[in-house]
């Protein structure tokens, strides 16, 4: 469904140049696989705005060689927002449901009975209900939702728990970090060959408490993206912060992922 390096012959990443000479007058965009980085060609940049002078945005970075220190195409966290806005892929309310029937097919398949999906808007709980109005839906699911779409839900007076047996919602859905195949998770030693590169810190201290005091006093469960032990340490202390400022019996709050941790990390978990 998206570009993964490791399931190529040679193990590489995508390049600029290789975009660039599949789609030199068109803006080319392909995911990596694993949802954290994304690889774009020249016509991309331009479209944007984005030259080799541009700053890295808040969150995010604008890959480049080593060597060069050019922009290599790589795009990597909240720099791929700049990207969805000209390039975006537009899905119909069919589209949703025929994806919803086909990734149940698979799961069925694989004897998988219950999954949570960690990324849902509007549009997917739409195309789950529509799936499983229309037979399609085999699986049970458990949506956690977007932090963008919660005013969206609070306004509609829908909470975590909302629904049926099929079709729930979840918590609400944060970042903290990236991914530790893609070395963007936020980590406190740099990468292997990359002394300088800690990571990425998608959302701040800040942004993650404002956004989850919002959640918790509505009573949302909350879930935050967090693979690196930086990351984690900042999570930690933001949920110990709401459950101290709004005592909750069980807030249930979750760390996704949750891959590098330490001792004293996991006393605090």
């Amino acid at each position: 469904f998206k570009y993964d390096d490791t399931k190529t012959s040679d193990g590489r990443p995508l390049t600029r140049e290789d975009l660039d000479a599949a789609g030199p007058q068109h803006p080319v965009y392909i995911s990596h696989r694993g949802g954290h980085t994304a690889y774009i060609n020249a016509p991309a940049y331009s479209r944007a705005g984005v030259s080799e002078s541009t700053p890295d945005p808040p969150g995010g970075r604008f890959d480049r060689d080593p060597k060069t220190g050019k922009l290599n195409g790589r795009i990597s966290e909240r720099a791929t927002e700049i990207f969805d806005k000209i390039i975006s892929a537009i899905y119909s309310r069919d589209d949703y449901r025929e994806g919803v029937k086909l990734i149940c097919k698979m799961m069925s398949r694989a004897g998988i009975t219950s999954a949570h999906d960690a990324w849902g808007t509007h549009d997917y709980l739409r195309g789950y209900q529509d799936a499983h109005i229309a037979g399609d839906l085999s699986v049970r699911i458990y949506c956690l939702i977007h932090y963008s779409e919660i005013d969206r839900m609070l306004a509609a007076g829908i909470r975590t728990g909302f629904g049926d047996e099929w079709v729930r919602v979840g918590g609400m859905k944060m970042l903290a970090d990236g991914s530790i195949s893609e070395r963007t998770a936020w980590v406190s030693r740099p990468y292997v060959d990359r002394p300088s590169d800690f990571g990425i810190q998608v959302m701040t201290e800040q942004e993650l408490y404002e956004n989850g005091r919002k959640a918790h006093e509505a009573d949302w469960q909350i879930g935050v993206h967090a693979n690196g032990d930086r990351a984690i340490d900042v999570v930690l202390r933001v949920y110990e912060r709401l459950q101290r400022e709004r005592p909750r019996r069980d807030p249930r709050f979750r760390l996704e992922h949750c891959t590098i941790v330490n001792d004293s990390l996991i006393k605090r978990i």
